[in-house]
This record gives C-alpha cells, sequence and structure tokens, in this order.
C-alpha cells in the first residue's frame, strides 16, 4: 500500500470521500550504555560518545521521539516514569547543537530512576537510556551503524 491518496471503505465497501496519504518513517532504537567507573571503567567518554551519535542523527536529519531511562534501577518503574522531561519530538539537523542537546538530556537522566542512598541535589547523569529516532529519509539498518560509528 503506500502512497496515497488513499480512500477509507465503509464496512459495507463504499468509498468515503475523505483522502490520507502513507508514508514509511524509519525509526530507530538506539540503546546507549551507561559509564562505570572502578578498576575496569566502561564507557568513559560517555559525554563526548553522546554529542557525536547526536551530531551524527543530525547530519541526516530527523527527530528524537523519546528518551528514557533503560537502567536496572529504571526498569522496575512505569514506563511513563523512565521518560526523560523535555519536549518531544525534538527536531534534530546540521544545525542542532550537540553539545547543548547532550546537556538537556544528561540534565534530565540526572533525577530518573535514582537510587534510595542518592545524595539530595545530585544524580548520575551518564546512564543507560534507549533514544527513538525518526529519520528524515529512509536508512537501512547497516547505513545507519556506519553513520553513528564512523559518521
Amino acid at each position: 500500500m503506500g502512497g496515497g491518496p488513499h480512500h477509507p471503505l465503509r464496512d459495507d465497501g463504499s468509498t468515503v470521500d475523505a483522502t490520507f496519504e502513507l508514508a514509511v518513517m524509519p525509526v530507530y532504537e538506539v540503546v546507549y550504555h551507561h559509564k562505570a567507573g572502578g578498576q575496569r571503567a566502561i564507557n568513559s567518554d560517555y559525554h563526548e560518545g553522546l554529542e557525536l551519535l547526536l551530531a551524527r542523527i543530525g547530519q541526516v536529519g530527523g527527530a528524537i521521539l523519546g528518551v528514557s531511562v533503560d537502567s536496572g534501577v529504571a526498569k522496575d518503574l512505569a514506563p511513563a516514569d523512565r521518560e526523560l522531561a523535555l519536549t518531544f519530538p525534538i527536531e534534530v539537523d546540521q544545525r542542532t547543537d550537540a553539545h547543548e542537546l547532550r546537556l538537556q538530556i544528561t540534565r534530565a537522566v540526572r533525577s530518573i530512576a535514582r537510587r534510595p542512598d542518592a545524595k539530595p541535589g545530585g544524580g548520575n547523569d551518564q546512564k543507560r537510556i534507549r533514544i527513538i529516532v525518526a529519520l528524515d529519509r529512509p536508512l537501512g539498518v547497516e547505513a545507519m551503524r556506519e553513520l553513528l560509528v564512523g559518521g
């Protein structure tokens, strides 16, 4: 099906005088892993890596439809309580300031799924997050992976 315009049909098969178009919009789910310290530190370049991903998404243009915390603690929360308190969709293109967008995201991450023993006013801004991205133009999964990895 796709394209259009199309007309919905009534249950009796007759055409309704109304039209719509249908487009396929690629949506990607990017799970960005948390930073962990200690002797075997992982993802120590968390902020730099997130900025790179955001800038590369901006190269092709699209929208961030949602960002949620995806940590072990967050998985016990209702989906709405894991979602960042940002206004979605966030349009992303080549003019987007990836640094500022990263700051908005990491600031919003701090207050979600905090451990009960966390210090007041603090909060980890480098948690595992799930970013839902819709692109302006179709890319296959492999092309999207190449974009995010290498720009």
